[in-house]
């Protein structure tokens, strides 16, 4: 029962603070929406999410290699996740 509480409160901890990040990034604030967006993974580590909002985020700013280290890691996830193989093609 306590793992479930526990596994239940990363999960909504981590999708509070993606809407942060979510706000922050729409407010072109993208330092702080990559600091929401790496807390929500401390909270929930394969949240597919919170490594697409950094992967999006890093390749708006033209961080190539850390916006295809973020698209392999959903993909490693979630083989079958379709926008980030689109993404990971376009920067490579």
């Amino acid at each position: 029962m306590f793992q479930r509480f526990l596994k239940d409160f990363r999960k909504k901890k981590a999708t509070v603070l993606i809407d942060s990040g979510n706000q922050l990034k729409q407010e072109k604030k993208f330092e702080q929406a990559i600091k929401k967006y790496q807390q929500a993974l401390k909270f929930q580590p394969d949240s597919i999410r919170a490594l697409y909002r950094l992967g999006a985020i890093h390749t708006d700013r033209k961080e190539w290699d850390l916006a295809q280290s973020y698209y392999e890691k959903i993909l490693k996830l979630k083989p079958d996740q379709l926008f980030s193989k689109i993404q990971l093609a376009n920067i490579i």
